[in-house]
């Protein structure tokens, strides 16, 4: 799973969805681990697992 910053990733959790924007890219190509900003403010590190979806930042 790939993604550049700006995009916005969309997490399942058990009863809700959560959905933070990539500000920073710092795994490589083959572990992704991306810094995510949600609406919150709160910002956190994460790899994204099989429940993640990667949206491409508007106009690209």
């Amino acid at each position: 799973m790939r993604a550049q910053v700006g995009d916005r990733i969309h997490v399942h959790a058990l009863n809700a969805e959560m959905i933070g924007e990539i500000v920073e890219v710092l795994g490589l190509e083959d572990a992704p681990a991306y810094r995510v900003k949600f609406p919150n403010g709160h910002e956190v590190v994460m790899t994204p697992t099989a429940d993640t979806i990667i949206e491409p930042k508007q106009g690209e």
